[in-house]
This record gives structure tokens, C-alpha cells and sequence, in this order.
């Protein structure tokens, strides 16, 4: 299982005024130490979904963490789901 924490923050909305900007950056544990793994800044999108894009744009985890529901199209597995299936940890860290 791999063990990733994240840092989230929402910033001013971009020039045009649409959304507030978002971003994550995601670090994987090795070894006790934190290496960060991406930065991935977005709007229009929850923190839990920009924490998978940004680990599914760098290949981070299987492809079987980042299917799609079929209904709305979203992630189909949340946080404790990847956990469960024991795939991957991942914790916000403030």
C-alpha cells in the first residue's frame, strides 16, 4: 500500500472572476519522509477530486483507483474505499 498526504488551499478566483482557484500538493511517504509527488491547482472541482487528477496526471497509483462511475462520470472509489481495498492511505495535513 502507498501512503500519500496532501496540503489544500483555495486562492483568489482567476482574472475573469469565475470559481475559486484550488490546489493540492501531494507528497508520498518513504521512508518516514514526505517527497513531493505533484502540484495541481483547479477550479470548479471538490478537494477530493483534484487530489485524484493530480495523482492519476502522474501515474501514482492503478488504473483501478481512477475508474469512473458510470452514472455521473466522477471517481468511482473515495479515500477509505482505496484504503479498504488497500491500494492507497491518503491524509490531508493542514
Amino acid at each position: 500500500m502507498k501512503h500519500f498526504i496532501y496540503t489544500y488551499h483555495e486562492g483568489k478566483p482567476p482574472r475573469d472572476g469565475s470559481g475559486i482557484l484550488k490546489t493540492v500538493k501531494v507528497y508520498r511517504i518513504k521512508k518516514g519522509t514526505p517527497v513531493l509527488v505533484v502540484k495541481r491547482t483547479d477550479t470548479f472541482v471538490n478537494e477530493y477530486q483534484l487530489v485524484l487528477e493530480a495523482l492519476e496526471s502522474v501515474k501514482a497509483l492503478p488504473s483501478r483507483a481512477f475508474e469512473r462511475s458510470p452514472n455521473h462520470g466522477g471517481f468511482q472509489h473515495n479515500f477509505s474505499a482505496l484504503e479498504t481495498a488497500g491500494i492507497a492511505n491518503i491524509n490531508r495535513v493542514d
